[in-house]
Parts: C-alpha cells; sequence; structure tokens
C-alpha cells in the first residue's frame, strides 16, 4: 500500500504575513515545531484534531517564471535548508518588495476549499499552506513529473487530510510521523482517502517514490519546477 508519511516541513516562513497568503495561518501562530497538544480520547496522538471544511485539488502551476533562479535559491537558504534557514532569514526574504510576485503569486498560493467558500486559485504553487503549516506541494509535484490527473488528486486529498489531521503535532519529537500514520489506519480519520490513493495510484509507485524523495532532498528542485523560469530560459535569470 502506498501509506506515505507526509511530515510538515516546520517551513520557517509559514506564519509570516504576504498579501493574502496567511489565510489559512493561525495569527499568533509560531514554528510548527512549537506546536501544542490538544486532549484527546481518540487513541490516536493527542495533538490530532477534527477535520473542517478541506481544501480540494487543483493543477500545478508549472515553470511559471515568477521567480528568478537567485530567489529561489535564496528563498530554499533562507526559509527551508536546515543549515542556513532562521525565522529572521525567512522574514526578511518573505518582505523583500522585489520578492513578492514570486511568493505571492506562486510559492504560496492559498487553496480552494471543496464548499467553495475560500475560492483562490485555479493553480496552486509550491507550497501548501494548512493550519498555519507549510509543506512543499508533493501531489503537485507528482503531477509536474508525469503523473496523472487522477492520481494526483487522490495523492492530494490524502496529503491534505493526514496534513490537517496532525498539525498541531510536534515535528521534533516524531508525534507528527506517529499521527501521519494513526490517521490512515483502518478506522482513522483519513483512511477512506488513504484507501483511494492506494487503488487510484497503484501503478504510478515509482513516480510517487520520486516524488516523495526529490521533497525530502531536493527542495530547490521542487520549487523551481513550478516556479521558476522555462528551462530553455534558465540560463538567463
Amino acid at each position: 500500500m502506498l501509506r506515505i508519511v507526509f511530515s510538515a516541513l516546520a517551513l520557517l516562513g509559514a506564519f509570516a504575513s504576504f498579501g493574502g497568503c496567511s489565510d489559512n495561518a493561525s495569527p499568533d501562530a509560531g514554528l510548527l515545531t512549537d506546536g501544542g497538544h490538544i486532549p484527546s480520547d481518540s487513541g490516536l496522538s493527542a495533538c490530532s484534531q477534527p477535520l473542517s471544511v478541506l481544501p480540494v485539488y487543483a493543477p500545478p502551476l508549472h515553470d511559471a517564471g515568477l521567480c528568478t533562479s537567485a530567489q529561489l535559491a535564496a528563498y530554499v537558504n533562507t526559509c527551508i535548508s536546515t543549515l542556513t534557514a532562521s525565522q529572521d532569514t525567512c522574514t526578511a526574504f518573505l518582505a523583500q518588495d522585489g520578492n513578492a510576485d514570486c511568493v505571492n503569486k506562486c510559492l504560496y498560493v492559498p487553496q480552494r476549499n471543496a464548499d467553495g467558500s475560500d475560492a483562490h486559485a485555479q493553480n496552486y504553487g509550491a507550497l501548501i499552506l494548512e493550519y498555519g503549516a507549510a509543506y512543499l506541494n508533493e501531489p503537485g509535484y507528482f503531477k509536474l513529473l508525469g503523473g496523472s490527473d487522477a492520481c494526483a488528486s487522490a495523492y492530494y486529498d490524502s496529503f491534505n487530510c493526514s496534513a490537517a489531521a496532525c498539525a498541531l503535532c510536534p515535528v521534533d519529537d516524531g508525534e507528527d510521523a506517529q499521527c501521519n500514520l494513526q490517521v490512515t489506519e483502518s478506522g482513522g480519520t483519513c483512511a477512506v482517502k488513504y484507501d483511494t490513493f492506494d487503488t487510484v495510484c497503484a501503478g504510478e509507485q515509482g513516480l510517487i517514490n520520486q516524488a516523495h524523495n526529490d521533497v525530502l532532498s531536493n527542495a530547490l528542485g521542487v520549487v523551481t519546477l513550478f516556479c521558476g523560469p522555462p528551462s530553455s530560459d534558465a540560463g538567463a535569470h
């Protein structure tokens, strides 16, 4: 079965204010790794939470040309890299006027709720924002690698369900990963969506593994495919 653990990256810019892209974030939220606990008698991780209206899948942006290669490298270095990123460096990057289109129109594109109450974008960018956490758009990246629309949609639904259910779980002590596993098990909050993911995507395991591994190890390549210049023009930026 395709039980991928979608662990939050705790991207440091998730809670900064940049245009309309912080709609899903709590205004007083801190870094995801500081997330609190809520009581639970369900047998799941204490940090898991009930789900509200979930956003729906939209096709990804591709070679949008909204960010230069230099901007994307700076974004990864200031907001993602475990070696160089910090809250201060990321906030400074997001606040620069020259980065506004890159950030607001491609990196952080708000999602569309299933009930139509938050109809922001027809295409999603490189990051998914969910309950104040930010995740690289792994399902969208899978689609950009050549995955099918049907699998990308099922991929997104399962990803988004576990991300929302486990958004309060701290990453540092493994509760995030534990919660992601538990909500996908039989009877779990996201079990039906993961069963659909298993069925629809059964023939695309190799591409799913590639997308997942790239998200974990090649953030610059991922964000570039969404937001960078077309590959034929990359050398000009």
